[in-house]
C-alpha cells in the first residue's frame, strides 16, 4: 500500500498506516476477506473517533498526528478503491472522502468530534502512557510525503 501511495503521489505516514491497517485487519481489510464490513461514513467515524485512540492505548504507543491519520486514511481508501477492494455495500469513494474531510474541518475548528454529536477539546485525546513507569513507544519513524 505504501509503495502504491508513493507511486501515485498520495500522502502516507507509516505510524498512521500501522494504526489504520491494524484496525481494519481486525475486521478484515479487503473485499476478498470473509465477512468484510462495508466502508461507510459511520465506519470512518468509529475508526477516527474511538478506534485510533483505543488501538494506540491498548498497545502503549503514541498517537500519530491527527492530520496524518486523516490523510493516510484517505490514501488507504483510495488504494482500496483502486484495487477494487471495497466491500460490497460500501459508500462511494467521494462519500468516504467527505466523511474524512468532516473530521478535518472539526480539527480546524479546534475541536475533535466524538460519537453522537458531542464535542471534546483536543486535549481529551492526548496519548497516555501504557504504564506510569514506561513512556509510550513509537511505532516507526515518520516519513511524511507531501
Amino acid at each position: 500500500m505504501a509503495a502504491w501511495a508513493l507511486e501515485h503521489h498520495h500522502p502516507v505516514d507509516r505510524d498512521a498506516l500501522a494504526v489504520v491497517v491494524g484496525l481494519t485487519s481486525a475486521t478484515g481489510s479487503t473485499a476478498a476477506s470473509a465477512g468484510e464490513p462495508a466502508w461507510t461514513a459511520d465506519r470512518v467515524d468509529d475508526l477516527l473517533w474511538s478506534g485510533v485512540t483505543e488501538w494506540c492505548r491498548s498497545r502503549g504507543v503514541r498517537f500519530p498526528a491527527p492530520d496524518r491519520v486523516l490523510s493516510t486514511l484517505t490514501t488507504y481508501l483510495a488504494w482500496l478503491r483502486a484495487h477494487d477492494a471495497l466491500a460490497p455495500g460500501s459508500a462511494s469513494h467521494a462519500h468516504l472522502r467527505r466523511a474524512v474531510a468532516a473530521h478535518r474541518r472539526e480539527r480546524g475548528a479546534g475541536t475533535t468530534p466524538v460519537p453522537h454529536g458531542r464535542l471534546a477539546s483536543p486535549a481529551t485525546h492526548q496519548a497516555q502512557p501504557a504504564s506510569s513507569s514506561s513512556p509510550p513507544r513509537r511505532l516507526a519513524s515518520v516519513t511524511p510525503i507531501a
